[in-house]
């Protein structure tokens, strides 16, 4: 909000050089030694049925006992106290106790914004426990609830009203109790100097332009024409104003200035100083619940001058003059303020449609001035017990109340509290601090809880360490455009000992193609800056967004891409470390199509970055969990012979990271090059969107799985590894940002540093052995010299009071941000991060170390000679298919139903000289040539392209089932000349119509015939690598027809049904998923859409679920009772699903006609989905229809 700094009303303060505050008063709110101290009972009336108690007891000192009983409905009980005396609560201590498993807290503040949040209770102990309460309303925080009042999440105290409540969320239906000791308030000290008067908020000063604010013609009465600009005045009470015009001529109703306010505005008053031959103005401003009120506000006709006016009252249901809809429409104002206008109103004259503004304020009990951190990022990277001023640029009137500010640690603890020191000529707050190692957050609670991040780490000094780099992205936010802000940054992560940030080279696809990728201005400042502090880029070459381009989005020429790589070095190469070819081509951003195109694209990325001489390492892959089948696609192709580095990304847990990487291991295996390095290009935990930074569970989760995988990375040999993301990124729900909106560090950042800090240079040598169950990892890696270690202990669990068994004496322990941590009484080790740093030496471990894990074996096989990719080919064949008239998945292409194909590519020379190319097309066994010759020989030009085309009848090479068939190109005279086209070789199965008494089914029955398809072993597909089939599970289905219905029987044996969810999540547990697609649209074209559905017994009863519908029909929840009939008996379920053609989006059917279809059986063991059976493919993971089993329905 682009508010200026004005004189508070008032200007009352002391001024504290960051100093900390005196004591706190310690106030009784509860003190039962003698009666009730003035607290009362409520049955919660609102919320009928509630049943309960509150009576004192005594036990030599007093405490109070709230019971309650919610068998006959309710909603809560309460014991609360009305403060006679408002206190300003600086921290809340609860002693109590009780059966029941948690209380709520809740309190009203100045405002009468109420605050409810819970706590939980150890309801197994006897003993009293003691609830320190210091953060009571923050809208960063989704577990404080709030309402009435200001109703912005912003607690202002002083505190008005407290209740202790039992709800009947946390209590069982029989009666549960409570038993309250005491509760006491540290109030603030009394050298905090109270706030008095209004805050003075300037909206706008037309002495500059005000971009904020824009004209409206009011296009819902279409006519009008109008104009704003700013003009000089030689009055000299103002030099400059905003003129706004008006012309009814050609209609329209009104013609307004006026914005919508980013961050709402709790306004007291609005003044403007306007002059004007107008008799009025309208005024239009909406509340904080979408209400709009309009006035209109009169003018002095006989001032020539420039007129004051203020307006303090902005609804009114009492007055007919200010107009109200939208919202409540009761014509009652709610702060905050959204929007405001001013509005020239129709009809005028033309000569008199004009009004000067000069300045526009508000004035606010309220307003929180926005702190800009000053320096930010490195600024707020601070060394260890030195002292530093760290300070702030406020974007509005500060009181003298509002410089009080506190600092927590990791773990959200008080540390200390003090006044910032207020310039108010600069419009700056500073604070000076000396901390300990560690990371920390200062609060500013009478500033809306704005909070600051902290690291405190010494300075990396030594070579940098290059596996640990980071994905900043600058290029597609606002950061990128900012200087001093993306330098500030490139400088913190060099102090912080990171070496490489990812990046994007941003482009259209048509630009590739004509050889138009820019790589200046912006894009070149970002490189240049990060060269200058030593941090090189690792390039991203992908046409991100390009949604014109589907479904194919890679370039269908490359006659510009020589252009493009010259541009890259020339503008980029200042800091060029690398580059990867394309982002996840195995998801959308890759079309979802087959990796012959990628492979070809690739290929030709590594000719010309080798041919400009850059000497950079090249990636493929880029992938995000890649099932085998479309690895396989790019590979054949030549993905792994094309890449110096084999990039993906990885979101799952980091106790599945070891497996994920063994999985690639073995593949890349397969084909060659079992220590290609990899790059982990992406990895990030984010947290929920919405606050400036995460609720502190949050962000401590995020900061454990952010380091945790890539200390998994780290014990398996990864070469590099890129968190994502360095900055404030909100992405649909989550936010992956590693910084607050504001630049300053969050504890993900915190965490990662100190990962950098304690593990550089040093090396994996096995696990510790460990007996303690909560112990998920213990990694445990060699300093670079010497006798000395780091064990990483992981647990998963953070923001807990974790303590683990270690079986050693540690030199010293530290936090998953590096500070200091004490051994338990109990010799056991904290964990309170969910990850800790245990300093050991070697010799003391040796006995309890496991150096044959399979990390370590990993790590072995990256530590071999990796190979190189092979040599770059000029000659680049380019599929030239047009993807759209093709059926095709990312595992291939689906032949016709005549089994003919035709292949069709462009021959590149990317080269400056002539090529001449030999190419022989090698078919599969029973593969037929109808077109185009089995050898092709000829020359290409410098920069040309030649289509080539070979049709094919593959209909004696298609057979079985599960199977591909290939159909490759090469050249005899270069090795990394190919292009393999993969066909998918589906399941060919008859459907027969259904015939009277044929329709007979149950559980017991013992599936016959060739009606009923058997799937066991040969078709389960396992969810992790390590989870094989058990041959527990056992299915057998039968897909059937009607003239006016498609049948699906399934019998599924199962040892250990297991099905907790229900709805849009059902495939979670046992449950049964099938899709099916008329194959071709009306025009022969193949189909886009397709029918998904899940069916499952819940313990809602049967459910069946529309995921995808190739029609029009809607997504979600059906009537299985109509559909759906599922029986079950012993260990077998019986699902009968009889789906009639119109509700599903199908013709009606007839002999003769083909479709696709496919079903799979998802296999839950209790724990979770550990696998499916499959008859068919196409439904987990690709959703593609070309993977289908292929249907004709007979007789």
């Amino acid at each position: 909000m682009n508010l200026r700094l004005l004189s508070y009303a008032v200007v009352i303060f002391a001024v504290f050089l960051g100093s900390a505050l005196g004591a706190d008063t310690l106030v009784q709110m509860g003190d039962f030694s003698k009666d009730n101290n003035g607290w009362e009972f409520s049955l919660g009336a609102e919320f009928p049925g509630a049943k309960g108690t509150l009576q004192r007891e005594q036990d030599g000192i007093g405490y109070m006992k709230l019971s309650a009983d919610f068998s006959g409905g309710g909603n809560y009980i309460a014991m609360s106290k009305n403060l006679k005396t408002p206190l300003d609560i600086e921290e809340l201590i609860i002693t109590l106790k009780g059966t029941a498993p948690a209380f709520w807290l809740r309190l009203s503040d100045s405002t009468g914004q109420t605050f409810q949040q819970s706590f939980p209770i150890d309801s197994a102990s006897q003993e009293w426990q003691k609830f320190s309460i210091r953060e009571f309303g923050n809208p960063a925080r989704k577990d404080i609830l709030h309402f009435g009042g200001a109703n912005d999440g912003i607690w202002r105290g002083p505190a008005k009203h407290i209740a202790i409540i039992l709800h009947s969320l946390n209590v069982r239906p029989t009666r549960d109790t409570i038993l309250i000791r005491g509760i006491e308030a540290k109030t603030g000290d009394a050298a905090v100097p109270a706030d008095s008067g209004l805050k003075t908020v300037v909206l706008a000063d037309f002495s500059q332009e005000e971009k904020d604010w824009t004209l409206s013609l009011g296009s819902e009465f279409p006519g009008a024409k109008g104009e704003r600009r700013i003009e000089e005045f030689a009055d000299g009470s103002v030099k400059k104003g905003l003129r706004l015009s008006a012309d009814f001529s050609g209609g329209g109703r009104y013609v307004a200035l006026g914005r919508a306010f980013a961050q709402p505005l709790s306004v007291d008053e609005l003044s403007f100083k306007v002059r004007g031959s107008l008799s009025e103005f309208g005024l239009r401003v909406s509340d904080g619940q979408g209400q709009t009120f309009q006035q209109n506000v009169k003018l002095d006709p006989a001032n020539n001058g420039w007129q004051t006016i203020v307006i303090k009252e902005f609804g009114n249901p009492q007055r007919k003059d200010i107009f109200h809809w939208g919202g409540a429409n009761d014509g009652v104002w709610r702060n905050p303020m959204k929007s405001a206008w001013i509005m020239i109103n129709a009809p005028g004259k033309a000569d008199a449609n004009i009004l000067y503004i000069s300045k526009i304020e508000a004035k606010s009990k309220a307003f929180s001035a926005a702190l800009e951190p000053m320096g930010a990022p490195l600024e707020f990277y601070l060394t260890p017990d030195l002292p530093a001023k760290i300070s702030w640029e406020a974007k509005g009137p500060v009181s003298p109340s509002e410089l009080a500010y506190e600092i927590v640690g990791y773990e959200g603890e008080f540390v200390s509290k003090g006044m910032a020191v207020l310039n108010e000529a600069a419009g700056q707050l500073s604070i000076e601090v000396k901390l300990s190692q560690g990371y920390y957050e200062i609060i500013f609670k009478k500033l809306a809880y704005q909070s600051f991040g902290l690291v405190v780490l010494p300075k990396h000094e030594t070579a940098r360490d290059a596996f640990w780099g980071v994905d900043g992205a600058f290029g597609y936010f606002p950061v990128g455009g900012k200087k001093e802000l993306r330098t500030s940054y490139f400088a913190m992560l060099a102090r912080c000992g990171i070496g490489m940030q990812r990046e994007r080279i941003g482009f259209s696809v048509d630009a590739a193609e004509k050889g138009d990728v820019k790589c200046e201005g912006e894009g070149k400042g970002i490189r240049d800056d990060a060269a200058s502090q030593g941090i090189s880029i690792l390039e991203c070459f992908c046409a991100f967004g390009d949604e014109k381009r589907k479904p194919n989005p890679y370039p269908t020429t490359v006659k510009g891409m020589p252009k493009n790589w010259e541009n890259i070095k020339l503008g980029f190469g200042r800091a060029w470390g690398g580059t990867e070819v394309w982002n996840e081509p195995d998801l959308f951003a890759g079309g979802m199509i087959p990796g012959d195109r990628y492979v070809a694209l690739l290929r030709s990325a590594c000719y010309l970055a080798d041919a400009s001489g850059a000497g950079n390492p090249m990636g493929g892959g880029v992938f995000n969990h890649v099932k085998k089948p479309a690895f396989d696609t790019y590979a054949i192709n030549g993905l792994l012979d094309n890449s110096d580095f084999f990039a993906y990304h990885d979101y799952y847990p980091p106790e599945r990271a070891e497996g994920l990487i063994w999985q690639y291991r073995e593949w890349c295996k397969e084909y060659g090059r079992p220590s290609i390095p990899f790059w982990m290009t992406e990895a990030g935990s984010g947290w929920t969107v919405g606050p400036p930074r995460p609720p502190r569970n949050e962000a401590a989760m995020s900061a454990s799985e952010i380091v945790a995988k890539a200390i998994e990375c780290r014990a398996c040999g990864n070469a590099r590894h890129f968190a994502f993301l360095l900055i404030y990124f909100d992405e649909n729900k989550i936010n992956w940002g590693m910084h607050g909106k504001e630049n300053t560090p969050l504890r993900s950042m915190a965490a990662y540093a100190a990962a950098v800090r304690n593990l550089s240079r040093s090396k994996y040598i096995g696990d510790l052995k460990t007996r303690d169950p909560q112990i998920k990892r213990a990694r445990v890696f060699a300093a670079p010299k010497g006798d000395g270690a780091v064990v990483v202990v992981y647990t998963g669990k953070p923001a807990t009071k974790t303590s683990v068994e270690l079986g050693v004496l540690p030199l010293k322990i530290q936090g998953i941000d590096g500070r200091s941590l004490s051994m338990g009484t109990d010799g056991k080790v904290p964990v309170p991060d969910g990850l800790s740093f245990i300093f050991v030496k070697i010799s003391d471990i040796e006995s309890i170390l496991d150096r044959n894990t399979k990390a370590a074996e990993l790590s072995l096989i990256a530590a071999q000679n990796p190979g190189r990719r092979m040599t770059s080919s000029p000659l680049v064949l380019l599929p030239d298919t047009d993807i759209s008239q093709v059926t095709y998945s990312p595992l291939g292409y689906a032949p016709k139903d005549d089994a003919s194909c035709t292949m069709s590519a462009k021959l590149c020379n990317l080269s400056v000289s002539e090529k001449s190319f030999v190419l022989k097309a090698e078919l599969p066994d029973g593969a037929q040539m109808l077109g185009g010759k089995e050898i092709v020989k000829g020359s290409l030009s410098a920069g040309s392209e030649q289509v080539l085309s070979w049709k094919l009848d593959l209909s004696k090479a298609l057979g079985g089932r599960g199977k591909f068939v290939d159909v490759c190109v090469k050249s005899p005279d270069d090795p990394n000349f190919k292009w393999v086209m993969r066909f998918i070789n589906s399941e060919k199965i008859t459907a027969r119509k259904l015939k009277e008494g044929d329709d007979s089914v149950s559980p017991e029955m013992m599936p016959k015939g060739d009606v009923w398809r058997a799937i066991g072993a040969d078709d389960y597909v396992p969810i992790e690598y390590v989870v094989l089939y058990d041959g527990k599970t056992k299915a057998w289905a039968r897909c059937t027809w009607q003239p006016g219905q498609l049948n699906v029987d399934v019998l599924v044996e199962d040892e250990n049904f297991t099905q907790n969810f229900d709805g849009e999540t059902m495939w979670k547990g046992d449950s049964v998923q099938l899709a099916f697609q008329t194959p071709f649209d009306k025009d022969g074209r193949p189909s886009a859409g397709f029918t998904e559905l899940s069916v499952a017994l819940t313990k809602k009863g049967p459910q069946l679920y529309r995921h995808h519908a190739q029609g029009s029909k809607k997504a979600g929840l059906l009537d299985a009772s109509t559909f759906v009939k599922i029986v079950q008996k012993g260990n077998r379920t019986l699902y009968t699903l009889r789906l009639p053609v119109e509700q599903f989006d199908l013709p009606e059917l007839k002999a003769g006609m083909k479709l696709r279809f496919s079903l799979l059986i998802n296999c839950n063991d209790g724990r979770a989905r550990v696998g499916y059976l499959r008859w068919g493919d196409g439904i987990a993971g690709t959703k593609a229809p070309a993977e289908y089993c292929k249907v004709e329905l007979i007789e």
